[in-house]
């Protein structure tokens, strides 16, 4: 489950990293980088529903091309980690102001952070209540606090403000 997340994430990750962060970085004036990140945040949400929703159609099919019929139960896992997918890329939209703009400190506590929310729910969903879809739940509750904090630094330090516009463009990706 995990290993097909992070095939398709990873090319949009590289796409990211190829365009956005060098462009991003480049950028001084606080008004254009708030019209950068906009811009970014409706691409993706446009874009990222239309990839999930194809992969999520095709899992079955991709397991048992890739691996063996014997994963299926991953696709419990998969169902979870596509939508947690979603909250995670649309935050690369603002989570790369901190690689841009080398904000080291917020992003080592973010990604503790983070990181310990996710220990904590695979630990409670596999040895507290046995079951292994939980361990998707688990990262999509990660997923959505990143986010949530995401969004609470950008506003705060780069002045980003969710607009109707971006945040009809958002949930309606999020709703398919």
């Amino acid at each position: 489950a995990w290993t097909i997340c992070a095939m398709y994430v990873g090319l949009l990750s590289q796409s990211f990293g190829t365009y956005y962060l060098p462009k991003l970085s480049g950028i001084k004036k606080p008004n254009e980088r708030v019209l950068l990140m906009r811009d970014m945040f409706r691409i993706v949400s446009m874009f990222l529903p239309t990839i999930i929703v194809t992969i999520i159609l095709l899992k079955p099919f991709i397991i048992s091309l890739l691996y063996s019929s014997e994963f299926m139960p991953s696709v419990k896992i998969l169902r979870w980690m596509f939508i947690a997918d979603y909250f995670k890329v649309t935050g690369w939209v603002f989570g790369f102001t901190l690689l841009a703009y080398v904000d080291a400190k917020v992003y080592y506590w973010k990604e503790l952070l983070t990181q310990i929310v996710l220990i904590v729910a695979t630990y409670v969903s596999i040895i507290m209540y046995n079951k292994i879809e939980g361990i998707g739940i688990g990262i999509l509750i990660m997923y959505f606090l990143n986010l949530s904090y995401l969004a609470y630094y950008v506003w705060n330090r780069h002045g980003f403000s969710v607009t109707k516009n971006i945040a009809s463009h958002w949930l309606s990706g999020l709703g398919w």
